[in-house]
């Protein structure tokens, strides 16, 4: 917060000097070279102070923190070695963790799998009676036609047996007609 305050404040200045240099500039008088030279310099020197204040406040937050890490932290060298090498048991139950999640991604993987292999049999038995449908219609529709073919058949062979009765009965007729003009003759 201190630091942000300076840096903000230095920030802050920094535009009022330009904003100061430019209204100067575009007055109607104008402004002379020595004007924008001495408000130059008065903007450098606050500038310069708030700069210097600002990055003794940072030099002092981070003094205090560093202070504020050791008082936390109270450990010399060795322990902070010691502390760096991996702690056998943090290790193992990390280690069952990681085991765990794999276990986990693992039965999920599993159950994920086995659902798509239920509904690819699910639609493999909807082909298969897709399948049965079609063959048996096919089947039907084969029956239906030979059934068809056949009556036709019987009925062009019905046809055909009157035709020749038809033929046999106009020419016994005639045979009879003229064997009876014979015997009335």
């Amino acid at each position: 917060g201190m630091c942000a305050f300076a840096i903000g404040t230095a920030r802050d200045w920094l535009f009022r000097c330009r904003e100061m240099m430019e209204s100067q500039s575009f007055a109607p008088t104008g402004t002379s070279m020595a004007n924008a030279t001495a408000l130059t310099e008065q903007g450098e020197t606050k500038l310069k102070a708030h700069f210097a204040k600002a990055v003794e406040t940072v030099g002092r937050f981070k003094s205090h923190a560093k202070t504020l890490v050791d008082t936390m932290l109270p450990e010399d060298r060795g322990h902070k070695a010691e502390r760096l090498q991996p702690r056998p048991e943090k290790v193992q139950k990390g280690l069952e963790i990681e085991r765990e999640m794999a276990k986990g991604a693992r039965e999920a993987v599993t159950t994920r799998l086995r659902d798509a292999e239920a509904k690819l049999d699910r639609l493999a038995e909807d082909d298969l009676a897709a399948d049965f449908l079609t063959r048996w219609t096919e089947q039907i529709s084969a029956v239906s036609l030979k059934g068809m073919q056949t009556q036709r058949r019987t009925k062009e062979l019905s046809g055909r047996i009157e035709t020749a009765l038809r033929k046999e009965a106009a020419k016994y007729r005639t045979v009879a007609q003229a064997a009876y003009a014979d015997i009335a003759a």
